[in-house]
């Protein structure tokens, strides 16, 4: 709500935790993020998603470290425009 006070979300906000998978299903991803498995599959078809791989069987995975670093990119940009920063939060160093 306040452009005038930076909360800047730092790459260690954003993370798996302990015991997490290392890849989960596109049906757990978009759960996590909010979106739904039509929204992206969508977003895988035409590149806009973090890479996925495919595992025996056949069955796309995502990999929670690069959903991970998709997501805080997405805030990072999200911010960087919020507050006027012109490119400089992410080279920063946040």
């Amino acid at each position: 709500h306040d452009r005038t006070r930076r909360v800047l979300t730092a790459r260690g906000d954003i993370g798996g935790q302990p015991g997490e998978p290392l890849a989960v299903s596109v049906a757990t991803a978009a759960a996590a993020i909010g979106l739904t498995p039509p929204t992206v599959y969508a977003l895988i078809a035409c590149g806009r998603f973090a890479p996925t791989i495919t595992a025996p069987g056949g069955t796309t995975k995502v990999m929670v470290d690069e959903l991970d670093s998709w997501v805080w990119e997405l805030i990072a940009d999200a911010e960087t425009v919020w507050y006027g920063l012109d490119g400089l939060g992410k080279a920063a160093g946040r």
